[in-house]
């Protein structure tokens, strides 16, 4: 679960590497998925006594992204847990491999504009390009008074390093998705 922080900054733009993690998650899919796929969570989290711990992690991201003309879509929340913590109820257990990420942080009030900022960051670099693990929203301040306006995160955005190779017209570009596929904007 360790994040190690690369020594590159770009402005409020940080370059982190997520190391593998375990997480518990919940799913909700309807018109407001964050608040329902929460409510189950936290639930989880007070009979599990996950929310005192300062190693847990608090992140989610579209799952399955919004759609033109429908007001349901997904959201998937995930909790950092320990390896032996076993689940039994309506929340699951996974791995989750980590990877390279740029990160920035922002408010609820401009999530959309901010994931746009670290697109734009993403697609100008001549360092990095669009990785094709998972793009997250890490929430840095969770209680039950925070689920409204005043919610802080930290918006992960997966990148890979731009490589190359020197030697007979050689150039190999790691190419993802698009973050429009990603969130959905």
């Amino acid at each position: 679960m360790e994040e190690r922080n690369i020594a590159k900054s770009f402005g409020n733009i940080r370059i982190r590497k997520l190391n593998p993690m375990r997480i518990a998650y919940y799913r909700a899919i309807s018109e407001q998925p964050e608040k329902d796929a929460w409510e189950v969570m936290q639930n989880w989290i007070n009979k599990h006594n996950l929310g005192e711990l300062f190693t847990t992690r608090y992140m989610g991201f579209n799952n399955p992204n919004p759609t033109p003309g429908s007001s349901i879509y997904g959201y998937e929340l995930w909790v950092t847990v320990t390896q032996n913590k076993q689940c039994n109820d309506e929340v699951s257990l996974k791995s989750y491999e980590g990877g390279l990420y740029a990160v920035v942080s922002t408010n609820i009030y401009d999530i959309v504009q901010t994931w746009q900022q670290l697109y734009s960051f993403v697609e100008n670099s001549e360092i990095y390009t669009m990785g094709t693990h998972r793009l997250l929203e890490e929430y840095l301040i969770v209680n039950d008074s925070s689920l409204g306006s005043e919610i802080q995160l930290d918006l992960y955005c997966p990148i890979v390093e731009r490589r190359i190779a020197t030697g007979m017209n050689d150039k190999l570009f790691y190419r993802g998705n698009s973050l429009e596929q990603h969130v959905g904007i």
